[in-house]
């Protein structure tokens, strides 16, 4: 922010449109860097807890229990060896699967707002940068750098919102596939059921995000939004050919 900026002050504009300039484009987008730095550190304090339970049944594994040279399925930690139960660790998850709903609850409409302006800019700013390169070639290289920095900056918004819904959706497979790995014949019928059921929880309660059930928020985001982006870009340019 501080280099588009900057960028924005060397341009070859009066000074009260340079003002009107950063504070229209730059302090909005400053707040919402804020809001997305603010959700996905919510995330991923909601990716550690899940990453924790993951490594909480990892006790119950086998290859755990050789690697740590025990031979009852306990967990190391300073000056005690416990084991939590799977009851627990399930209930645990049921709670960090309901924080992770409230939290998308609250930043629902701010990230819809934030993905309607960013798909807009990115629209807008490669149709400009189209313009000005190749149909008319009358961009300075100043206005090329702003260019560039406001797409980047519009990547950078998708690639955020994807990795906070990816990285849920990769720790709860973690769990999953931990509680697969877990022997049938070291451990009591009990044990199992609560396996059983765990993995049913996981498989009712999904850690997927979405946005009030339109698209979801993972790996796929960005890939869906550069390629509508093009195919915008690519309408816009053969209107501008006719």
């Amino acid at each position: 922010m501080v280099i588009l900026i900057c960028l924005a002050c060397t341009r070859n504009n009066s000074l009260w449109k340079i003002i009107l300039v950063c504070n229209t484009f730059n302090i909005s987008q400053t707040i919402q860097f804020v809001v997305i730095l603010f959700y996905y550190w919510l995330m991923h304090m909601t990716g550690a807890i899940l990453n924790n339970i993951k490594e909480n049944c990892l006790a119950f594994t086998t290859e755990h229990l050789h690697r740590e040279g025990f031979t009852t399925p306990v967990v190391r930690r300073p000056n005690r060896n416990f084991i939590v139960p799977l009851k627990q660790l399930e209930l645990i998850y049921m709670n960090t699967i309901e924080i992770k709903c409230e939290i998308n609850d609250v930043f629902e409409a701010p990230i819809i707002f934030i993905m309607i302006q960013m798909f807009h800019a990115l629209v807008t700013n490669t149709h400009m940068a189209y313009h000005g390169t190749i149909l008319e070639a009358t961009f300075s290289v100043n206005e090329f750098c702003i260019i560039a920095l406001w797409t980047i900056f519009q990547i950078i918004k998708v690639y955020a919102f994807a990795s906070c819904g990816e990285l849920l959706k990769l720790e709860a497979n973690e769990i999953a596939q931990v509680l697969y790995n877990i022997p049938t014949d070291t451990h009591t019928v009990t044990v199992m059921t609560e396996v059983q059921h765990f993995s049913s929880v996981i498989s009712c309660l999904s850690p997927e995000v979405t946005i009030y059930g339109f698209f979801p928020l993972d790996a796929t985001l960005l890939f869906n939004v550069i390629a509508s982006a093009t195919t915008y870009l690519i309408i816009l340019v053969q209107f501008d050919n006719d």
